[in-house]
This record gives C-alpha cells, structure tokens and sequence, in this order.
C-alpha cells in the first residue's frame, strides 16, 4: 500500500487540510473537475490501505476482525476515536424493494479515529470497504455500497434535518464528503450504488418500518445495541 502510517497518525490531518485548502468550496464545485474526481476516489484507497493496517497489525488466527478493531482501538487515547457518528447513511437498502445487500445482517457500525479515518463493521463483525484487496466485487456487494471512506472534513457539522440548501453552504463534512455527483464515482461502485438509498431519518427511527425495523427495534435503535456490544469489546481490551 502507499502508506504504512496508522489511522491516528497527524499525516491523514495534515492531508485532510490540504484538500480542504484546495477545494474551499467542496468537490463538486470546482472548475478542475477530473483533479476533484481522483481526490474523491482517493478516499476508497486510503480506507482500503487502513483496513489492512488493522488486519495485518491486529487481527489473530481465530479472532474476528470485530475483534482486531477493537484491539486496536483499544491502544489509542479514548479521544482519539469515536463510536457517536451517525451510521444512517451506510444502511443503504434496494430503492425498489426495500432489501439489503448481500451479507448486510441486522445493521453496520461505524467508527471514526481522528473523525478522518472511518471503519465500518458488518453485522458478522467484518470491515468492509468499497475497495478491499482480499475480496472479488461479488463478494462484496455490501462494502462497495455501504463501506467506509476517508473523510476530508475537520468535523461532522452536517445536519440532516437542515436539507441540501443550508448543508451545501455551512456543511464541510457535505461538501467534501455527502455531496458527491455520480459522475465523480468510479464505474463499478455507480453501476451497484445507483440501486440502493439510505433511510430518511424518519424511516431511521420507525420500529415498524418493514425494511428497516425489527423485533419492535428501529434500525437506529439495533445499531446503538450493536455500538454498545462494541464499546463493552473494546474495554474489555484496555
């Protein structure tokens, strides 16, 4: 991979401030669009190259990856991470029929180190990645559609409720992040993605939404259960 530094290295911040200074304004709205494309699909490598640094570091014979990234975790101050960020938006389902993605089971979790550096873990406790060196796409439908991605943004100061508008003008974590045209994707992520949408945050939260709710559970309610698993994992290591 191109870069051997762990997620908490100052290097990923220091490359999250350069892309904000060239792009002031958010990638979709920049006169150089191929530069904005290829700094966009960075994001998938970069996520793919953190995953291995938890799997070739973390992960033991026998263990899961859950297991791996809680070890991980574990090593770092706890302010160094996070397990608050939202997930909603890597809960995707089919736009037609309401159903998941092959190997999506129950919900994905979402953990940020130095809010930069995303990890999303499946229900079966697996990272999973839009790009992932040890999986052909066909296995892996659920991380080309839901995974992780580096994020350019200092902070998560979008809010959902305050629609594009309002985000495109004071939301860096929309600009560089969220508000990504379809142009600006590669081919074999547009080609799956484009079937599949993110719950509202109405949909979210309903326990008995047909898709999404669950053993009178919200989505949002079983991926806090899930988070609360995690968290207990990672104390157990420290």
């Amino acid at each position: 991979m191109f870069c051997t530094d762990q997620p908490a290295a100052a290097f990923w911040k220091d490359l999250a401030k350069t892309v904000q200074t060239a792009f002031p304004e958010g990638l979709n709205a920049t006169l150089n669009e191929k530069l904005a494309k290829n700094v966009h699909q960075f994001r998938y490598l970069i996520s793919a190259q953190q995953i291995q640094f938890v799997r070739e570091k973390y992960l033991q014979q026998g263990k899961t990856e859950f297991e791996a990234l809680a070890w991980y975790l574990s090593t770092l101050p706890e302010g160094q991470f996070s397990l608050d960020e939202s997930a909603r938006l890597h809960q995707k389902h089919r736009r037609k029929n309401g159903e998941a993605p092959a190997n999506y089971y129950k919900t994905n979790i979402k953990v940020v180190v130095g809010f930069h550096s995303e990890y999303i873990l499946d229900g079966n406790g697996n990272l999973i990645n839009e790009i992932d060196v040890e999986k052909e796409p066909f296995e892996n439908e659920n991380g080309i559609v839901n995974g992780a991605s580096f994020n350019y943004a200092a902070s998560n100061d979008y809010k959902a409720s305050k629609g594009p508008k309002w985000n495109a003008v004071h939301s860096d974590h929309y600009k560089l992040d969220i508000s990504i045209p379809s142009k600006m994707e590669p081919i074999f992520r547009l080609k799956t993605v484009k079937n599949y949408k993110s719950p509202s945050l109405k949909i979210y939260n309903c326990q008995k939404d047909p898709n999404y709710g669950s053993n009178g559970q919200s989505a949002h309610q079983a991926n806090q259960k899930a988070m609360h698993a995690f968290w207990k994992e990672i104390k157990r290591l420290s």
